[in-house]
């Protein structure tokens, strides 16, 4: 009868997260989330016959002493594991970190944008919702993809603005374009026919997300 064979360990070169990591992702104190992880690796030993890396850093302290700071690295199997527990949003933000980590870049934060007072504005009137409605109709396959590389923005980011999660409106001009060209070239099953008129109020919408 043949034997489960041992998970091999981590390679050296795969990716990690840090517990510290986790605690700045999630809101915690650093040392809940290592009792967090302690109360679960028992289960994940059982089942993987590994234990989670655990290290320790050097942090000086302000009297010029130093002291040692324990510390986890895990996988992104591992990690995954441990925020499971915790609530969507921290997930969200790990997922977001991982794929930060394996694509070796940094995805660009879409913040609201501001009014000329300063005070931040909420997404989205109803005008626009009918803009992004309309340009998610007039999108084929592969234009996320053309809009996150004449924008500089990733997949994922162009996704969050048009499903109104985010305000961007260097996303949204550009998105609009992508459609208009859609519809002018007869690359979308849409009927209308477009006239010098609705191009420039095509335009002058563009202007007012701007504003």
């Amino acid at each position: 009868m043949n034997k489960l064979k041992k998970r091999p360990a981590p390679s050296k070169n795969e990716p990690r997260i840090t517990s510290l990591e986790i605690a700045k992702l999630s809101g915690k104190r650093h040392d809940n989330v290592l009792s967090s992880i302690r109360k679960q690796e028992e289960a994940w030993e059982k089942v993987h016959k590994l234990k989670f890396k655990f290290m320790y850093k050097i942090k000086e302290l302000p009297n010029g002493g130093k002291r040692k700071e324990p510390y986890y690295e895990l996988t992104k199997m591992e990690s995954l594991y441990i925020i499971s527990k915790y609530n969507d949003e921290v997930r969200a933000k790990l997922v977001r970190r991982w794929y930060e980590l394996e694509n070796n870049t940094l995805l660009h934060e879409l913040k609201p944008r501001k009014t000329s007072k300063g005070v931040v504005r909420l997404p989205y009137n109803e005008d626009e919702k009918d803009v992004l409605s309309w340009i998610k109709d007039h999108l084929i396959y592969g234009d996320y993809d053309k809009i996150a590389e004449n924008t500089g923005y990733s997949v994922p980011s162009v996704s969050l603005v048009l499903n109104r999660k985010h305000v961007n409106e260097l996303i949204v001009k550009e998105a609009y374009r992508v459609a208009i060209d859609n519809k002018i070239q007869g690359k979308d099953d849409a009927t209308s026919v477009y006239s010098p008129a609705f191009i420039s109020d095509a335009m002058q919408t563009i202007k007012k997300l701007e504003a």
